[in-house]
């Protein structure tokens, strides 16, 4: 059993390898993003993170039909 499982957390950020996987986009286009202030992240320790809501608030800004 992982640990995961183990201390049965939810998840409340993800990491940009992990975005990537899930969402079908690069981790340059999702640092590039974080640059542009469309995607807030936060470093803890070495890693980049997202939380979950800001991945979220970006995936719904991006998916809105411009008029």
């Amino acid at each position: 059993m992982s640990e995961r499982n183990y201390l049965n957390v939810e998840r409340r950020a993800l990491r940009l390898a992990e975005i990537s996987r899930q969402y079908g986009v690069s981790v340059p286009f999702l640092r590039l993003e974080i640059g542009r202030g469309k995607l807030r992240a936060a470093k803890l320790g070495r890693a980049v993170v997202v939380t979950v809501e800001s991945v979220r608030d970006w995936l719904e800004a991006g998916t809105q039909l411009k008029r």
